[in-house]
């Protein structure tokens, strides 16, 4: 019998280049537009389809799986991981199913679990009407956040401050309700908005790889967001906190993912450090974006892509427990005051330099761009890695600013450049606060 098989349901083409570099064979199902010559050159086999669609998905895996031994069925994209899951329990695999793939990503889901479980949890409640907005600041207070229950990377995410916001912020969600966004990676309907207590204080995010239940952290990420906003603008590996309150974040993601119900695969929880300790913002049964990954494979030799996708096949050990850190790694950002993308210049040659891990643009020469709102908005970045955490920050932004240049056009600025987000005023880990 021929050796079985890795279902990916969508992927980018590093992640199919890791699956065949681990010599597994790949079947491949992938969106029209996200297909690459790359992935139809090295797969076993691709399949073109919406597989963010489970009716056209469903019939596909079922005659695929009827001429093909398949072991494994993973997506490593947020838009992937349910029906990744749906496969797992119609194929009977194991692995995660489709419950607690929706958990994680149904943030309304995610919030009523935890509640049902007595897990700690903020306020949350269903937003259908305006009066569901003044209903919910009365019971909870201001501020809050308003958000879709499936998107990615900030899309949609509204902080509502205090009685004047709630009539712009309804008008957006009755804008957003209904459009399909195709921004990034981001393959669906936005439909459901869910109202959540605002969570003070700063924001890391948990990396991690679940064995069997048991749940080893590869790093804890400090988060640097766009003030106001929700778009991150940089982050650093490890994170410059004390070993206390590292052991206490662990110690809360593993509890939360527990009760999640993941048992096997990458993670990557949204926490904030309150004056009550840590506490989830959202978590998702995959990587994190914003080149986390090569950060932390910077920083503690740890591939978390490579890791899930030869976990099933027990291609490698597990890892025996959370890895050590050596040195820093951190990305940093473009973004600009939105119009045209005239010319990108100056990527490439920094991807000579063995600082840098990643150096890339994140929209092309034409496209439309929007002053910076979320993830999406920004234009360029860079990874590098360094000593520590704080010289990889400077470096990222001096490489940024000394080599790379983006133009673009508007009819109210004219030509003007994209810049280098900074770090001060953003919303960022107060260092000294969390130290004390």
């Amino acid at each position: 019998m021929s050796a079985p098989s890795l279902m990916l349901i969508g992927a980018k083409d590093e992640t199919v280049d890791k699956a065949v570099a681990l010599g597994l064979e790949v079947v491949l199902l992938q969106h029209p537009a996200k297909v690459t010559p790359r992935q139809k050159e090295v797969v076993t086999a691709c399949h073109i389809v919406d597989y963010t669609d489970w009716a056209e998905v469903r019939p596909l895996i079922e005659s695929i799986a009827g001429r093909r031994r398949i072991g494994s069925v993973l997506s490593l994209t947020e838009a992937g991981v349910e029906n990744a899951g749906r496969a797992n329990d119609l194929l009977g695999l194991g692995g995660t199913g489709y419950v607690v793939a929706r958990r994680f990503r149904d943030k309304a889901e995610m919030r009523s679990h935890l509640e049902r479980t007595g897990f700690d949890t903020v306020a949350h409640a269903h937003l259908g009407t305006r009066a569901d907005l003044e209903h919910f600041a009365s019971r909870n207070g201001f501020p809050f956040v308003v958000k879709p229950v499936d998107a990615t990377a900030g899309v949609g995410v509204m902080v509502v401050a205090g009685d004047h916001d709630l009539g712009h912020v309804w008008e957006k969600v009755r804008a957003l309700k209904g459009s399909r966004t195709n921004r990034g990676s981001t393959l669906y309907t936005l439909s459901r908005f869910v109202m959540e207590s605002y969570l003070e204080g700063p924001e890391f995010s948990v990396e991690t790889m679940s064995y069997q239940g048991r749940h080893v952290v590869l790093a804890i990420t400090e988060k640097y967001l766009a003030a106001p906003g929700t778009a991150e603008v940089g982050h650093a590996v490890p994170a410059r906190v004390p070993r206390d309150v590292q052991d206490e974040i662990k110690r809360y993601v593993r509890s939360l993912l527990s009760v999640m119900g993941l048992r096997d695969g990458p993670g990557h929880t949204e926490v904030r450090l309150g004056p009550t300790g840590p506490r989830v913002i959202e978590a998702h049964n995959r990587p994190g974006g914003g080149a986390i990954p090569s950060l932390v494979r910077a920083v503690t030799g740890v591939d978390q892509a490579g890791a899930a996708l030869a976990a099933p096949f027990m291609i490698t050990q597990p890892l025996p427990g959370d890895p050590p850190a050596t040195g820093g790694a951190a990305s940093r950002f473009l973004a600009s005051d939105g119009g045209v993308l005239r010319s990108i210049e100056g990527f490439e040659p920094l991807r000579a330099c063995p600082e840098v891990l990643v150096a890339a643009p994140l929209l092309a020469a034409g496209q439309c761009v929007g002053a910076l709102r979320d993830n999406w908005d920004r234009v360029g970045m860079v990874a590098v890695k360094s000593a520590d955490p704080g010289s990889a920050l400077a470096l990222g932004e001096e490489l940024l600013d000394e080599h790379v240049r983006v133009e673009l056009t508007s009819s109210a600025q004219g030509t003007h450049r994209a810049y280098v987000v900074p770090l001060s005023g953003a919303n960022r880990p107060n260092l000294m606060e969390v130290a004390q």
